[in-house]
């Protein structure tokens, strides 16, 4: 079994949710998936526990999400981000497009959005891995796939992180900054977040630090 990270162009949302759901994506700064309660591509329902962080001068009551999207509940506000469980109904062309992934698979985090790129990951066989990575390419454009062998677990590492050590961390991430030969310093990922360059380190280092322990817990 294999864990597949697939990064698309965020433009796919727009293409494939509803009409009235593109004025609620101008005033979200992104989504963090964190659970998959239930999903049913046969009868089109979603339902998901998910950080909604709306951009700055919104609040999640501003989102007019649109036919057949709710949130059901509101867990906790930190900031401006919303931990929120959502219910998703997709209309007959979803439900055809849902169809599309009908597959062997498990969803795992992360799932991510925002106006940058839309991230999912899965786990299943190599077989079905090939199967809805070529579903996906129908939709739009992959970016970046990243395929690692599968660990279950019952948490997800990036939870342990502060919400400014998690952006810190995956800004470094995207640009490159733990790429061999890193693509990107660290004032460039200063840059990225509005930050001095000894903040954005400091984040990056105990970020760095919180992810080590948290993996080698035990040992």
């Amino acid at each position: 079994m294999r864990k597949v990270t697939v990064v698309m162009d965020p433009e796919i949302v727009k293409r494939i949710a509803p009409r009235k759901f593109h004025s609620a994506l101008d005033k979200i700064e992104s989504m963090e998936g964190k659970h998959l309660v239930k999903f049913d591509p046969h009868m089109g329902v979603k339902i998901a526990i998910a950080d909604i962080k709306m951009k700055v001068g919104f609040t999640i009551k501003d989102l007019e999400l649109g036919e057949g999207i709710r949130i059901l509940d509101i867990f906790q506000q930190t900031g401006n981000t919303y931990t929120c469980l959502i219910k998703a109904t997709a209309d007959m062309k979803l439900k055809n497009l849902a169809g599309m992934f009908d597959f062997d698979i498990i969803f795992e985090p992360p799932f991510h959005y925002d106006s940058q790129r839309l991230a999912v990951s899965f786990i299943s066989d190599n077989r079905t891995i090939k199967l809805v990575l070529a579903a996906l390419k129908l939709l739009g454009r992959i970016v970046d796939v990243q395929v690692q062998n599968a660990v279950f677990s019952d948490t997800n590492p990036v939870a342990v992180l502060t919400e400014k050590q998690k952006e810190a961390i995956l800004a470094a991430k995207r640009l490159g900054y733990y790429d061999i030969p890193r693509k990107a310093g660290t004032l460039r990922v200063a840059r990225e977040l509005n930050l001095s360059k000894a903040t954005a380190l400091e984040h990056l280092r105990k970020a760095e630090r919180r992810l080590i322990m948290h993996v080698l817990s035990g040992y």
